[in-house]
């Protein structure tokens, strides 16, 4: 991996947390195992194995790593969804014209999250610059619901995303030190115990009590 690319993962991972961002991308730390982990892993199986399949006008091909050398951004898709049209971006390795859909698989129900959409976002930059297109929209598979929910590409979130990419390099290049804040959705976190935002927290706190003593 170039060392100045961000991950498409880190995205998700900065938008659920900027500190398990920091502990995976600036600190090289692993994430731990947790049921949560567990459960994704096995939900996640299906869409693990590179493979090419075509119904109809439509072309399913699964892993297809993309870049964008505009955003220094680098990564896995799960699926794309190239739907064979005329009027569609020419696809060298297919042979066809089409238009793509990212498709990213998560387990657990359907919910909003911001970080998932962030990261999608970033797959259809990659997915743009590499075919030159433009991708309107993309979904989020969630697995144990069985339902696909569309994400909507707007200036917005396109904006966004590219900002928190932007920001995500500089706390690399910077070495930026991200203290731990102890938030609800913390204990399901796969860097729990690597973190330990109660302990740590607590710990600075006490110091901070005793400097003052």
């Amino acid at each position: 991996m170039n060392e100045e690319y961000i991950l498409l993962s880190w995205i998700s991972n900065y938008g659920y947390c900027p500190r398990r961002f920091y502990l995976s991308a600036v600190e090289g730390q692993a994430p731990g195992s947790n049921i949560f982990m567990t459960e994704g892993t096995i939900s996640h199986q299906r869409v693990d194995t590179p493979k090419i399949e075509r119904r109809g006008s439509k072309i399913t091909v699964t892993r297809l790593y993309v870049n964008s050398e505009k955003y220094l951004i680098e990564g896995i898709c799960d699926n794309v969804e190239f739907n064979i049209d005329d009027n569609g971006a020419n696809i060298p390795f297919l042979g066809e014209k089409c238009f793509l859909i990212p498709v990213e698989y998560k387990h657990g129900k359907m919910r909003n999250e911001k970080e998932y959409d962030m990261q999608l976002m970033g797959q259809a930059l990659c997915l743009e610059e590499m075919f030159g297109t433009h991708i309107e929209k993309g979904y989020i598979y969630y697995t144990d619901a069985h339902h696909r929910h569309e994400v909507v590409f707007s200036e917005e979130l396109r904006s966004n995303t590219i900002e928190s990419v932007n920001e995500m390099r500089k706390i690399i290049n910077d070495q930026v030190l991200l203290e731990p804040k102890y938030m609800k959705r913390c204990p399901k976190c796969a860097y729990y115990e690597i973190c330990s935002p109660r302990k740590k927290m607590v710990s600075k706190y006490m110091k901070e009590l005793w400097s003052k003593i």
